[in-house]
Order: C-alpha cells, then sequence, then structure tokens
C-alpha cells in the first residue's frame, strides 16, 4: 500500500512540474533562453523530501514529456534542457549530500548556474561556436536570481508541516 501511495505522490508531483514547465515556457522574459525554472521547484523538493534516485527520475521523465507535449523532442532545446537537467541535478545531488540536506536555497541556485553551464555547453557543440560563451554571465545573474526564488519557494514547501507529515506517512508505510 504504501508504494502504491508513493507512486501515486511522486506522479502528481511529476504532473505538476511538467505543468509549470509548460507554463514557464508561455512567460515572456526578452532574453533569447532564458525560463524562469518554475518546474526546479519540483525537482528541488524531491530531491529534499524523497531520494536521489526519484529526483532524477522525476526530472528525466519532465524533461521527455514536456518535449513530447511541445513537439520538440530531439530538438536543438530539448537537448538543451536535457543537458541543463541532468548537470544540475548531478551537481545539486552532491551539494545535498555535502551540505548534509540543508542549505536548500544555495543548492537551488547553483543548480540554476549549472543548467545554464549545461545549456552553453551543448550549444557551443550544436552551433560549433565558443563565443556563445559571452552570453554565459547574464545567464549566470539570471540563474542567481531565479535560483534565489524557485528555491525559496521550495524551502518553504518542503518546511511546511503538512507536507513534512505526509512524506514521512508515505514513507514509513503508514
Amino acid at each position: 500500500m504504501n508504494n502504491i501511495k508513493k507512486i501515486t505522490f511522486l506522479s502528481l508531483l511529476l504532473a505538476i512540474a511538467i505543468i509549470l514547465g509548460i507554463v514557464d515556457s508561455y512567460i515572456p522574459t526578452n532574453i533569447p533562453g532564458v525560463k524562469l525554472g518554475l518546474a526546479n521547484i519540483i525537482i528541488v523538493m524531491v530531491l529534499y523530501l524523497f531520494s536521489y534516485k526519484e529526483a532524477i527520475l522525476i526530472n528525466l521523465i519532465r524533461i521527455y514529456i514536456s518535449a513530447l507535449l511541445r513537439g520538440t523532442i530531439f530538438s536543438m532545446g530539448f537537448l538543451m534542457s536535457l543537458s541543463g537537467g541532468i548537470l544540475s541535478l548531478l551537481i545539486m545531488i552532491i551539494l545535498k549530500i555535502i551540505l548534509k540536506n540543508k542549505g536548500i536555497i544555495f543548492v537551488s541556485i547553483i543548480g540554476a548556474i549549472f543548467h545554464s553551464i549545461g545549456q552553453i555547453l551543448i550549444a557551443i557543440i550544436y552551433l560549433d561556436t565558443i563565443n556563445i560563451l559571452y552570453y554565459l554571465p547574464i545567464l549566470i545573474l539570471i540563474s542567481i536570481l531565479t535560483g534565489f526564488i524557485m528555491g525559496l519557494i521550495a524551502y518553504k514547501i518542503v518546511n511546511n508541516k503538512t507536507i513534512i507529515r505526509k512524506v514521512e506517512q508515505i514513507n514509513n508505510n503508514k
């Protein structure tokens, strides 16, 4: 029974992450390639409330389903999203281990920065030019701001007593 509750809860979080990602793509930023990273709220939550395995799974499924829904699967945008998502989550996992489950806002900020770095690396390969690196400082500045905001929201949700009780029930077979 516990496994069903966990799968259901994680599926709901996945659906929310997909919806947030799609909503995010419709929010104009006037800066090419820049999004707020709303889905990262859910990824950070899963990372801190569950395990690394669930965070990786939710992140990868979210990226693939979002690309399928947008019709951008295997496009440059998809590859940039995938590389940014993988690199940022790996860095966030390492930082979470180092910080012993603390520093959720800091972890979110660094994750956002590495998401941008992952995207730039794919752009360099895809466009076959190193000149795209000039865009990285702008992306990093924006990543600090958006990573802070998304991390703050994730922090508030992860530390909500109702959410904590629900996750404890799921994880403790209740």
